[in-house]
């Protein structure tokens, strides 16, 4: 038996998760983990095996120290799609209009430049809009563009991903992209990279720039 209510607040969290699961089975280009794994872990809940964060044994003081402080960058090896996600993709090439394949590297320079990453100054800014409506990734990467200089790149999002107690625990409410560097899939979509907290852990996602929502999103902005 339960023993806590779950409040309107909570349920409204809860029910954007599971809406959040739906739209990644709907996208365009398929679902992109292993459903198999998905029909389990949503099994486990309905029983009510619940995974407890394996952070929470984790001492508060530890928890504290290890998101905090500078975070090393390993700069000797570019970041490669095609290692990381899979066979056929790259970094993006050129225009936003274009194929993805000619010109320079769509990669924040800034970023590029940094060899170490002060986690206490990294601010995701979140994609709102006033009036309610939608907004898809392009334009999210537009205003950030507009707004800033320094969009955190992927190799960020990697590093952090292989060091998951660097993570803030406040990130577990978020899908933070990594905005600095711009991905083409196997099909020539305009993607980025995030990391998102699943009960289980931390894990990497991608989403089409194309004509998913970001609304709700944020993107991991400075660390000087």
């Amino acid at each position: 038996m339960a023993n806590t209510i779950v409040t309107g607040d909570q349920y409204m969290q809860i029910d954007d998760k599971i809406r959040e699961i739906k739209r990644q089975l709907r996208q365009r280009n398929g679902y992109p983990f292993n459903p198999r794994d998905l029909e389990l872990a949503l099994q486990r809940i309905v029983e009510g095996e619940f995974l407890h964060e394996a952070s929470v044994a984790q001492p508060a003081a530890a928890r504290s120290e290890s998101q905090t402080g500078i975070l090393k960058i390993n700069r000797s090896t570019p970041f490669n799609p095609a290692t990381f996600i899979g066979k056929g993709w790259s970094i993006w090439r050129g225009s936003a209009n274009g194929d993805g394949l000619g010109g320079k590297e769509q990669q924040c320079k800034e970023s590029l430049a940094l060899t170490e990453v002060n986690i206490a100054t990294i601010t995701l800014e979140i994609c709102r809009n006033g009036d309610g409506t939608p907004i898809l990734g392009e334009e999210f990467l537009h205003q950030l563009k507009r707004d800033t200089s320094l969009l955190l790149d992927a190799n960020v999002g990697r590093t952090l991903y292989e060091n998951p107690d660097r993570i803030p625990e406040s990130w577990k409410r978020e899908l933070v992209f990594f905005m600095g560097t711009e991905l083409r899939d196997p099909r020539g979509n305009r993607c980025v990279l995030c990391l998102c907290w699943d009960w289980t852990g931390w894990r990497w996602r991608y989403r089409w720039l194309g004509n998913d929502s970001y609304s709700g999103s944020s993107a991991a902005v400075g660390g000087k």
